[in-house]
């Protein structure tokens, strides 16, 4: 995967000119850093404004209807894997089919395509919106489908996914929140730990992760909570520090983390 297959949601924003100031600032950021291909970036965006100057076909006959029923088709099979009706190989068998974030791509900048081709119908506008939708909620469902997943490397794939989603809705964020609570896998809590840090924004999200201070065990989510403390400069989980400085059996270089961490946010 590409670093612009990675973060197809802020260029597509950026594309249409509907990117927020905080996407638009981390646009600009992974831009400068090299983790979007600019390049690329401008030459979509040629053949894009390029498309717009073609001479508008008349679209094929029952083109609305064959679209409208391929969609109604997809949201059948994604209501079924939701309300658990298909047996655990079927719901892999489509949760395979709908990972790679290449694909989702695909069928987002086809939706866009669509409405550049259609321009004068008056109600693509709506229909790009509504395809990106849809696909915004696939990518999240599949996310939240395999961190259900027995697989330790499914789970933390399914976290990696959830770091490029600009932004989530409230289902995405209560899943990592559990994830980070109960899941057995050390690496996959650190890894939730990065994810939320991207939502320290959210009240409840730094709330969360506060309340993580005392209650993981881990030494190494100990100091990845350390540092999303810094990162926030949160200085409610001082007493959560405090706390844990108190345990006995705290590992000692944790405990210079820790002390490290509570002179930083003094």
């Amino acid at each position: 995967m590409t670093g612009n297959d990675k973060h197809i949601d802020l260029i597509t924003g950026y594309l249409q000119g509907t990117l927020t100031p905080e996407q638009r600032e981390e646009f600009d950021r992974l831009a400068g850093t090299g983790g979007i291909d600019m390049a690329e970036v401008r030459s979509m965006e040629s053949q894009f404004r390029g498309l717009e100057q073609l001479p508008v076909p008349e679209p094929p006959p029952g083109m609305d209807e064959r679209f409208q029923s391929m969609l109604k088709q997809e949201r059948e099979k994604l209501r079924q894997l939701e309300a658990g009706k298909n047996h655990s190989g079927a719901k892999i068998f489509w949760l395979r089919r709908l990972q790679p974030a290449a694909s989702i791509a695909a069928v987002f900048l086809a939706g866009l395509l669509l409405g550049l081709f259609f321009p004068g119908r008056g109600t693509n506008d709506v229909q790009v919106q509504q395809l990106a939708a849809e696909v915004h909620d696939l990518r999240e469902t599949m996310l939240i489908s395999l961190l259900d997943d027995v697989s330790a490397a499914e789970r933390l794939r399914a976290v990696n996914i959830s770091m490029e989603i600009a932004s989530p809705q409230d289902r995405v964020i209560d899943a990592l929140v559990q994830t980070l609570r109960h899941d057995p896998s050390v690496n996959v809590r650190v890894a939730a730990v990065e994810s939320l840090v991207r939502h320290g924004a959210r009240p409840d999200v730094r709330q969360e992760l506060v309340r993580a201070i005392t209650r993981q065990p881990s030494p190494i989510v100990q100091v990845a909570l350390a540092d999303a403390m810094i990162a926030l400069q949160e200085p409610g989980a001082i007493r959560e520090f405090q706390q844990l400085l108190e345990q006995d059996e705290l590992e000692e270089p944790v405990r210079d983390k820790i002390e490290q961490t509570m002179l930083a946010l003094l």
